[in-house]
């Protein structure tokens, strides 16, 4: 796992990612997604998704789309159907 203190820092990470060879999905914050995004536009890998910050509030459809847009399904927690 790499973090990022600075989203400027954005680019130096993904050089670093990319020197790897072999990431194929990078989780972000989603407040730094769109560095994310600039970084590494233009490469085929490795996919960049974006995942809720914890200090932002979403509502339960927000968090739906994001894991049938990456996982391809909705993610049930806690006891189906409470």
């Amino acid at each position: 796992m790499l973090e990022l203190a600075d989203p400027d820092d954005a680019g130096r990470l993904a050089q670093q990612i990319l020197s790897m060879g072999d990431i194929g999905i990078v989780l972000v914050d989603e407040r730094y997604m769109e560095s994310f995004e600039r970084a590494f536009e233009g490469q085929e890998l490795p996919m960049v998704a974006s995942f809720p910050a914890e200090e932002v509030q979403h509502d339960e459809a927000y968090i739906d789309e994001l894991t049938r847009r990456y996982l391809g399904q909705k993610i049930y927690v806690g006891e189906e159907g409470s």
